[in-house]
């Protein structure tokens, strides 16, 4: 298997005084996007052409049908 996961801060700024603020302050925006991630164990297809994203302060769930594990 292979992956690569890249994160980019929407300001430089924002970045840079995430690291040297103190506990508790505001984070910076973070987007995580993939596209056509696939990934088979033995064969057997778990994920196939999967694409999405997500923001800060989002909730995603990714589910197969039911009994899927």
């Amino acid at each position: 298997m292979s992956a690569s996961l890249d994160i980019e801060a929407q300001d430089a700024d924002a970045a840079a005084a995430h690291h040297s603020a103190s506990p508790g302050a505001a984070r910076e925006h973070l987007v995580l996007e993939w596209d056509d991630v696939s990934y088979a164990i033995k064969g057997k297809h778990i994920l196939r052409n999967v694409s999405g994203r997500v923001e800060s302060g989002e909730l995603l769930a990714v589910m197969g049908p039911s009994g899927a594990g």
